[in-house]
């Protein structure tokens, strides 16, 4: 009876360690959608999955519950050059909050859409707290297409943007209204795409440092593979290679 109920017990403690070591390799599989092989139904195809993104991390609980709830495919206009970035100043064009000037918290390039502080906000009433209502401020998100306008800060109106290039090769902003070059806030280069801050990351045990990055470990020459080990080798080869011919 101790045998059965150790030998049952590695059986289980098998199984979990092969789910969490593939558990990567299925999260891509129904990412990407590819064929993969089942044990018992064979060949099985995935097709790719449509995420739903939100002002939540899509691995967070919250954004895996929005995806579980929610199968509406939603229409994203493409944009090729994004011109409103995490920390500027723009003016609401819509709702009650219309005509007001914000700094653009939040930004979700997959949905076109961007957080303004303190606008478009949202008022829901949860509770109530020895008679008193409680309200929750939320801020609801607005399209960069249609719904903010950059601000100009020559003259404080919204104005359209241009990107144009400098004498010396540089992409920048350009106002419409005014002709005034708008740099980039400092915000923007502080966060990437995975809402990851630079500033505030530190590299962990398997990080590849900047350093190690960038070091040069391979010099280009016009020689060939035999010649580059024989370098390598300290072999000195005397000998000349006799003529190739091809036909």
């Amino acid at each position: 009876m101790q045998i059965r109920l150790t030998s049952n017990r590695m059986r289980v403690t098998r199984v979990l360690c092969n789910y969490f070591k593939r558990y990567v390799e299925y999260e891509m599989r129904q990412s990407s959608g590819v064929d993969y092989k089942v044990p018992i139904y064979g060949w099985v195809r995935k097709g790719k999955r449509n995420w739903k993104y939100s002002q939540f991390h899509p691995l967070s609980a919250q954004g895996q519950m929005i995806n579980k709830t929610s199968k509406e495919n939603d229409l994203v206009e493409p944009i090729k050059d994004w011109k409103i970035f995490r920390g500027d100043r723009v003016q609401v064009l819509i709702g009650k909050d219309k005509g007001r000037h914000g700094l653009v918290n939040f930004i979700i390039k997959e949905r076109n859409w961007c957080y303004v502080e303190g606008l478009n906000c949202e008022y829901k009433l949860e509770e109530e707290f020895e008679g008193q209502p409680l309200l929750k401020k939320t801020e609801k998100p607005l399209l960069v297409t249609s719904e903010v306008r950059l601000v100009d800060p020559a003259d404080n109106e919204p104005t359209d943007i241009e990107w144009k290039y400098t004498e010396d090769g540089k992409k920048v902003r350009v106002s419409v209204r005014s002709g005034r070059i708008l740099p980039l806030p400092a915000a923007a280069d502080d966060y990437y795409d995975d809402f990851t801050q630079i500033s505030s990351y530190k590299d962990g045990d398997k990080d590849t440092n900047k350093e190690e990055l960038q070091r040069v470990t391979f010099e280009p020459s016009l020689k060939s593979f035999e010649e580059d080990i024989f370098n390598q080798m300290g072999i000195k080869e005397d000998r000349k290679p006799g003529k190739t011919y091809w036909y």
